[in-house]
């Protein structure tokens, strides 16, 4: 009886100590890989990752040596981590399509794509995924048969239908299918209600005739009651692509990329709003400012602060800077009179007199944009000469709109200035504007505190 127990002991322990070890991972190259998938008869689950990726650290940390995630995948997969950036990791990472990281992919015992996921979003949401692959590997048609299907030329709309959503569930590219889909649909300018939600549901790129073709829908969606319900698919469809393409620009570093990204994006903004064509020097105006807050947002997340700090000095003085007061007051007063009661934030279209705050709307939107410049300067330059100058367009922002999102910047800039006293003095006046129980009151205190001796 005392051996049996302590068998069982030792049983149960080796048990809990297989668990405490986590996932399994795969020592070798990627060819003993695969024979080593065939051997076993498994699918295989890769890891792709890099160093530097936040997600990927805390996949490894909090996925895989939890005992239910070891317990699914040990089971179900030969399991192999990636570096993407290191040896044959970058022509596999490339081979697989990988655009972000960490990237999940389920593979055949053969290699062939069965299902991929991209970023870490919990152990509840990366055991679902994995089901999902354990489910395609037990399913017959998998993606590797719509491709070569697709390969031998079949093209019927309920193929490319069928194909279109296959890779979507799977987060493939389908910009080429895409626009297979395009060329079957009857030649009309207004798309069936069933087929506008069939596109947004699918698109994820806009390097596809359907994404400007979805952007010409907008306005017939919003002018028709029955297809008003589509509109929020429609719109997030179109950022989703937008969204897409930015963050494979910003992976690979591409500036060309990128500019080719901002045409597709101006030839969307100018297919949803004809009015921009009103005249060349407003549309010019219009698209430049929108094409400039792109380029800076792919400067900030591919860390590149020479590229930033350059266009946002060339920005905030060639651009928001030399706007003179009269000329401010002159675009505010045509926004206001080219405004309807609802842009103006109004509910009912007999008021006589709407808010002061929409009387300003272009003067709002200078200084914000100066202080949002002004903030990210210093963040990506340490430099007295930018910290000084991030100033001056601080103050400016303040003497536009003395809000206090607006004092709120311009006082931590003061503050690295060594300025305090000034800082406190925009504090206090800001907290003594706002009402008692604003929003706005417990955050400026807080930055007030911390300059109290």
């Amino acid at each position: 009886m005392r051996r049996f127990l302590l068998l069982s002991v030792f049983v149960l322990s080796t048990g809990l100590t297989a668990m405490a070890d986590g996932v399994r991972f795969f020592q070798g190259s990627w060819g003993q890989l695969l024979s080593e998938a065939k051997r076993q008869n498994k699918p295989i689950f890769v890891d792709v990752y890099t160093t530097w990726c936040g997600p990927c650290k805390l996949m490894t940390s909090q996925a895989f040596p939890n005992p239910r995630v070891a317990a699914r995948m040990n089971e179900h997969f030969v399991n192999y981590k990636l570096d993407a950036e290191k040896g044959d990791g970058q022509s596999i990472a490339k081979r697989y399509g990988v655009q972000g990281y960490p990237t999940s992919l389920f593979l055949t015992p053969d290699g062939k794509l069965l299902h991929r996921a991209i970023g870490y979003n919990g152990i509840d949401k990366f055991l679902a995924e994995a089901q999902k692959a354990i489910s395609d590997a037990k399913e017959a048609r998998t993606m590797a048969i719509w491709n070569a299907e697709y390969d031998r030329g079949e093209r019927s709309a309920k193929f490319l239908r069928g194909m279109l959503l296959k890779q979507t569930e799977y987060d493939r590219a389908t910009a080429d299918v895409l626009d297979d889909y395009v060329k079957v649909l009857p030649k009309a300018d207004t798309l069936a209600a069933d087929e506008i939600k069939f596109l947004s549901d699918v698109l994820s790129t806009t390097y596809t005739k359907a994404y400007l073709l979805l952007a010409k829908q907008t306005a017939s969606v919003a002018g028709q009651t029955a297809k008003q319900p589509l509109l929020p698919g429609l719109t997030k469809a179109l950022s989703r692509a937008e969204q897409f393409d930015f963050q494979d620009a910003v992976a690979s570093q591409d500036e060309v990329q990128l500019e080719q990204l901002i045409k597709h994006i101006n030839a969307r903004q100018q297919a949803q709003n004809p009015a921009l064509a009103k005249t060349p020097v407003e549309q010019k105006a219009i698209l430049e400012r929108e094409a400039d807050a792109v380029r800076l947002r792919f400067y900030r997340a591919s860390r590149l602060p020479a590229h930033y700090i350059a266009l946002a000095k060339k920005i905030a003085e060639t651009r928001l800077m030399t706007r003179t007061a009269a000329e401010l007051a002159r675009a505010d007063s045509l926004a206001y009179l080219q405004s309807t009661p609802t842009d103006l934030g109004l509910t009912d279209s007999t008021a006589k007199t709407p808010p002061q705050a929409d009387r300003s709307t272009v003067s709002r939107l200078t200084a914000l944009q100066l202080s949002d410049l002004a903030r990210n300067l210093t963040e990506q330059s340490a430099d007295k000469k930018d910290l000084a100058q991030a100033l001056r367009w601080s103050e400016r922002a303040v003497q536009l709109h003395n809000h206090p999102s607006t004092v709120l910047v311009h006082a931590r800039l003061l503050i690295r200035a060594g300025r305090r006293a000034e800082a406190q003095r925009q504090l206090r006046d800001a907290i003594s504007r706002q009402q008692p129980d604003h929003d706005s009151v417990p955050m400026l205190q807080t930055e007030l505190n911390k300059l109290k001796p």
